[in-house]
């Protein structure tokens, strides 16, 4: 939305700073009303609008009695039509909250509406351009006697966590766990995923009904030692379908994110983690589900 924002102001303030004269013309302008000067005073830009529109059509009709023939072809003649940009800003205005606190009061200055659709972006451009956090080398996966029933999973990261990473990646494992729960990694019922990618989509009801249920059973919370991170699952009856979920969602965190180096699925022990041991001196912390 901001963007969209920014990119109608800065058009509509490159189309406002356009001659509103014939280049060749010197007869002066029509005076501007009391109306278009109550409204200046306003903080309407809806208004200010209308007004500026109004202008431009008593100015387009002075131009066109000045000089009926000119035809020369520049920024006023065929191809740009000023009082229509007037009217495209103003629908745009009605609709986009964003653009109507950028041009405020401005509306009656195209050059202090510039200025302050680029002093805007410098404000929010943290918001607009962020660099990733995560790292570029692609996460290691592998399986050591994992058992779907009773096995935890083991995250090795680049870095020792910040509270914030593992606030996101237990989030991460909090979603992943909820839908499990609820049964979403079935892959006895993906019946759109298998079907004629030049079909219809067509999803039976009956044969979802028919199908074994594939629920989590329960969870540990996330806990992380120094770099390392697990936590304990029983994935009750749900199919190796989650673990393609997991891991293809823990690759996205690991690029843009946080950076893990290996995923681990199994193993009692890993990275020398001491059990019970939650002191300041491990750099512990705990994600509760």
């Amino acid at each position: 939305m901001f963007i969209r924002a920014i990119a109608n102001a800065t058009a509509a303030a490159q189309l406002l700073l356009a001659p509103r004269f014939h280049p060749h013309l010197s007869a002066s302008p029509p005076p501007r009303s009391s109306t278009h000067v109550a409204a200046c005073r306003s903080r309407s830009p809806l208004l200010l609008l209308r007004c500026r529109l109004a202008c431009h059509c008593s100015t387009s009709t002075f131009s066109q009695r000045a000089a009926p023939d000119s035809s020369d072809g520049g920024e006023n003649g065929q191809g740009f039509d000023q009082g229509e940009a007037y009217r495209i800003l103003e629908d745009q205005c009605k609709s986009d909250v964003e653009l109507r606190e950028i041009l405020g009061d401005c509306i009656v200055d195209p050059e202090s509406m510039q200025k302050r659709v680029e002093s805007r972006v410098k404000r929010k451009e943290h918001n607009l351009l962020q660099r990733k956090m995560g790292s570029p080398v692609p996460m290691a996966v592998s399986f050591r006697d994992f058992d779907s029933h009773d096995s935890f999973i083991w995250l090795e990261l680049y870095d020792t966590p910040k509270e914030e990473d593992v606030e996101f990646l237990g989030s991460v494992f909090r979603s992943w766990y909820i839908l499990g729960h609820l049964g979403s990694f079935n892959s006895l019922n993906i019946q759109l995923t298998r079907s004629p990618a030049d079909q219809r989509p067509d999803y039976s009801s009956d044969h979802a009904a028919k199908a074994l249920p594939c629920n989590f059973q329960n969870s540990g919370n996330l806990e992380f030692q120094h770099k390392w991170g697990r936590i304990w699952v029983d994935l009750g009856t749900s199919d190796p379908l989650s673990w393609d979920i997991l891991i293809n969602t823990l690759a996205t965190v690991s690029s843009d994110h946080v950076g893990i180096k290996q995923l681990v699925f199994g193993r009692k022990i890993m990275g020398g983690w001491q059990e019970n041991k939650t002191s300041a001196e491990l750099k512990y912390k705990v994600y509760n589900f």
